[in-house]
């Protein structure tokens, strides 16, 4: 085959490949979400305490966000959704104790979407240091003890951070 020969062939190869090369070229004007950053997770691994995470960060300009949180084994693998909880921030309660959690956040736009994981937080724990709460000063009773009249109470001070009361009245006698 002559050098002209080749070279004609090449351009026609050229000719019929290049719309197929600007067709797929045209998503350079814009593509689907692909993410840059991974979302990080802020907040106390602690029952009672919320877990916000970032949306990390993208190419692609996302235009809408979608969160997923998932209870994960203590590994950080075998994760479980946790039902409901879609939106930024997740509260933590009793069922996250022992996991450790995990957010997916997609990302969309006109051209798609993409999605990553964050980073496992640490363990959910209970907040509880394991210690019942301890009285520090007694409650105070206040009022008249007569028929007729009313009685009230404080909450006392207690160590260990108690989250609730409970209050029972006695009768008792002179002696107590």
């Amino acid at each position: 085959m002559n050098p002209r020969h080749s070279a004609a062939l090449l351009l026609l190869a050229l000719s019929l490949l290049a719309p197929l090369a600007s067709a797929s070229a045209g998503s350079a004007r814009g593509h689907r979400p692909v993410n840059l950053h991974r979302p990080a997770i802020t907040g106390r691994a602690v029952v009672g305490h919320r877990l916000t995470t970032s949306r990390g960060s993208w190419s692609g300009t996302p235009t809408r966000f979608r969160y997923t949180w998932y209870d994960c084994a203590s590994y950080g693998g075998n994760c479980v959704p946790v039902r409901g909880a879609t939106k930024r921030s997740l509260v933590l309660t009793r069922r996250d104790v022992g996991h450790r959690v995990r957010v997916v956040v997609n990302a969309f736009n006109a051209f798609g979407s993409g999605a990553t994981r964050s980073v496992a937080t640490r363990e959910v724990v209970s907040g509880k240091t394991g210690q019942p709460p301890a009285g520090i000063d007694p409650p105070a009773v206040a009022g008249t003890a007569v028929v007729g009249h009313s009685l009230t109470t404080t909450d006392g001070t207690w160590s260990g951070r108690p989250t609730r009361y409970k209050y029972q009245w006695f009768d008792c006698n002179a002696d107590g």
